[in-house]
């Protein structure tokens, strides 16, 4: 990475709570593949982790990234080495926090400012501000961990990338609240949804779900997130559409016990009704090539991949009209406002009975969206 002096600088990344949790969804789908372009693009970057046993860090050498990115569920580390991020010898170099650190076991408020006596730059890639705007749609962890994160990036970050303008906003609002006299500059990056590809992918085991006219839902299931809403209009869509399925790609978050068990127990799960949980980049390129429409309901969203992904494959897509949504799905997507089962029976049942509306509908995605 290279300054606007056009300086080479040295980028250190911080994987621990990547290694940590393991997770393939949501922010570690951007973290995969921004690491995966940035090793095969041959940018400096050394991959690192803080090892808690050892209370140091590791430097993973990027042939052993690129095993452990191929096998993030299974992989275990082999060749990590010491390093000692306050004696490096580089002139130029930048810590990039991309992950959601906050939960990692080094603070970033001891880290960042000693960090800055040796020369370092930071800079962060902030997704959205939940823990400090809805709180109550996070669990305890992150709302204990996310603000001295945030005071800590307020105070000593040099440039923050955000996905959005509505992102910027939050961020500089609640920036500007504190007493930080810091300048930090902003940059708006879309993460883009060009990594689906579903070629030469064998997808038998879902032959029957694919072949079928599905709604689709892609997104962890947690609070704030609308599963349970649109279950309902479901049950009620499929008494009118009896062969219409509905399907539910997401692992399980917080605070959803009651919402799981429901859908466990429900008379139409495996029949009607699919929660698939583990299912990678290749596969998700298929389900949402195979969707008849694609919804994504949210009480608020930093971005909202999931609407530039189905957008991207000509998806008739049914989002939520607030925060960076709109921002997203522009005019391509159908918006509701008030999260009724009869705002969202209303708009499937529209597409389902007329299919000139439904195929003119997405012949205008197709030709006119501009995938990111």
């Amino acid at each position: 990475m290279k300054d606007l002096r056009g300086n080479q600088h040295t980028i250190y990344f911080d994987i621990s709570e990547f290694l940590s949790t393991r997770f393939t969804t949501g922010i570690q789908r951007v973290i995969k593949e921004f690491l995966v372009r940035a090793i095969n693009n041959n940018i400096p970057i050394k991959v690192v982790y803080f090892d808690s046993s050892l209370n140091n860090f590791q430097h993973l050498p990027n042939n052993e990234v690129n095993l452990f990115l191929k096998n993030i569920k299974e992989y275990k580390i082999d060749k990590a080495i010491y390093i000692d991020l306050f004696i490096l010898n580089d002139e130029k170099k930048i810590l990039f926090d991309m992950d959601s650190i906050w939960n990692a076991p080094m603070k970033r408020e001891y880290l960042y400012p000693k960090l800055k006596k040796y020369n370092f730059k930071i800079y962060n890639f902030i997704y959205d501000l939940i823990p400090v705007i809805y709180p109550d749609y996070f669990y305890d962890k992150a709302k204990e961990n996310f603000t001295p994160f945030l005071n800590a990036v307020f105070a000593y970050s040099d440039l923050v990338f955000l996905d959005s303008y509505s992102s910027r906003d939050d961020f500089e609002n609640i920036k500007a609240k504190g007493e930080f006299t810091n300048k930090i500059s902003t940059n708006i990056v879309y993460p883009g949804s060009d990594f689906l590809s579903d070629k030469g992918i064998n997808h038998h085991k879902y032959d029957k779900i694919l072949s079928s006219k599905f709604i689709l839902f892609v997104g962890t299931i947690e609070p704030r997130k609308c599963q349970a809403q649109v279950l309902e209009a479901f049950e009620e869509l499929h008494n009118l559409y009896p062969k219409l399925n509905l399907v539910l790609i997401g692992r399980v978050g917080w605070q959803m016990d009651e919402f799981v068990n429901s859908l466990k127990n429900h008379s139409l799960i495996n029949k009607n009704i699919f929660h698939l949980q583990n299912i990678d980049d290749k596969m998700l390129s298929n389900f949402y090539k195979n969707a008849f429409v694609v919804t994504y309901l949210s009480r608020y969203e930093g971005y909202g991949l999931p609407v530039a992904e189905s957008l991207t494959y000509g998806n008739i897509t049914i989002t939520s009209k607030n925060s960076s949504l709109l921002e997203v799905g522009k005019e391509f997507a159908d918006y509701i406002e008030k999260y009724t089962k009869k705002e969202l029976v209303g708009i499937i049942s529209k597409y389902i009975e007329d299919k000139n509306i439904y195929e003119q509908r997405k012949t205008y995605i197709k030709t006119k969206y501009t995938p990111i």
